[in-house]
């Protein structure tokens, strides 16, 4: 299965970090076993299973906070959900209540002067602390505790004399994204301590950086590393993990082990003021275009698979963009391969 020339052969099959199994710049060292905290949990009563926070931004400045609950549900006690938002300077919380209704609930809170979140550079870094707690007859049984930040971000993708422009916006402003391909911090993963993780990150802003692209050939970070993005105003690029390789996306089992995956990322990351937008890949389309990958192969990353990927992440967040992959050779149509080269830093 074609991939890049340096790494193990049959990489493409394992979901480990792309990076593991050899590339031009990462020695062969594919890890093995579980290698974060794992848990087996048991419950008595009911708890709370998604939790999806979004946002509604008006224009006389106001912004509102909303929460859907699902909760899994266990006996037939009523149950409620409560949201309590708090402001930066601990100022008086947002609080709303709702029962839960066939396990679910919306709960939303306004907020008439928000303090925005901004990246580096051009404005503070401001995260309000948000609690959702699940109730039953009064008594909290479950919660959940976020730090969001209220701010806009879209990629604006318009016709220019050049091709199709890249810029980012962030609360109606275009930001000059500067910053890094950020590859795994260590070759052996759990060798990364939370000093050495900070020092990398606050090195990125002190040098002017407000943007790191996580890259598609390393692992979804944990959630220190997007802890510290949040809160040094340090926007993230994240592709899914797929990088420079032909994956097998024809077989049923291997399909659905990439969906669960990618589910499951979205909904952990969703929430992030960093992030700023998925990516479905690593050059994948250009390495089809340009590297000569046989036309036999059943599932092309200009196929369907890339855009259900990317669809799937603008169905599952609404705060960060989305473009199928990096960098694109564009349509007949609106070709762009030009500019797209400068889109992940190649």
């Amino acid at each position: 299965m074609s991939g890049v020339s340096q790494a193990i052969d049959s990489a493409p099959h394992i979901r480990n970090a792309p990076c593991q199994f050899g590339w031009d710049w990462a020695p062969k060292l594919p890890s093995i076993g579980i290698w974060k905290d794992i848990r087996l949990e048991g419950r008595s009563a009911a708890g709370l299973g998604d939790v999806y926070l979004r946002q509604g931004h008006y224009p006389d400045g106001a912004v509102t906070v909303r929460a859907d609950v699902r909760v899994e549900a266990s006996g037939d006690g009523e149950l409620d959900a409560v949201l309590t938002v708090t402001p930066p300077d601990e100022g008086a919380a947002y609080e709303a209540r709702s029962r839960i209704v066939d396990d679910g609930a919306t709960l939303k809170v306004r907020i008439e002067e928000p303090r925005l979140w901004w990246p580096n550079g051009y404005g503070m870094q401001n995260l309000y602390d948000v609690v959702v707690v699940l109730e039953a007859e009064g008594r909290p049984i479950d919660r959940r505790e976020y730090k969001l930040a209220l701010r806009t971000a879209k990629l604006r993708q318009e016709d220019d004399e050049w091709g199709t422009s890249f810029t980012f916006i962030v609360n109606g402003v275009p930001i000059f994204a500067k910053g890094s391909n950020w590859i795994p911090a260590d070759s052996f993963v759990t060798r990364t301590s939370d000093e050495h993780l900070k020092k990398l990150i606050t090195d990125a802003a002190a040098s002017h950086q407000n943007m790191l692209r996580v890259w598609g050939g390393g692992l979804y970070e944990e959630e220190r590393f997007y802890d510290l993005c949040d809160k040094y105003w340090v926007l993230v690029w994240q592709d899914f993990l797929f990088s420079c390789s032909i994956f097998p996306l024809d077989e049923p089992s291997f399909h659905e082990n990439v969906r669960i995956k990618v589910e499951e990322n979205i909904k952990r990351l969703r929430h992030r003021a960093s992030l700023a937008l998925w990516c479905g890949n690593n050059e994948m389309e250009w390495f089809w275009e340009t590297r000569g990958w046989p036309s036999s192969t059943p599932t092309p990353p200009t196929g369907p698979v890339r855009h259900r990927r990317t669809r799937r992440s603008a169905t599952l967040t609404a705060s960060a963009g989305a473009m199928p992959t990096s960098g694109t050779c564009g349509t007949a149509a609106r070709p762009s391969v030009r500019t797209t080269k400068a889109f992940h830093g190649s």
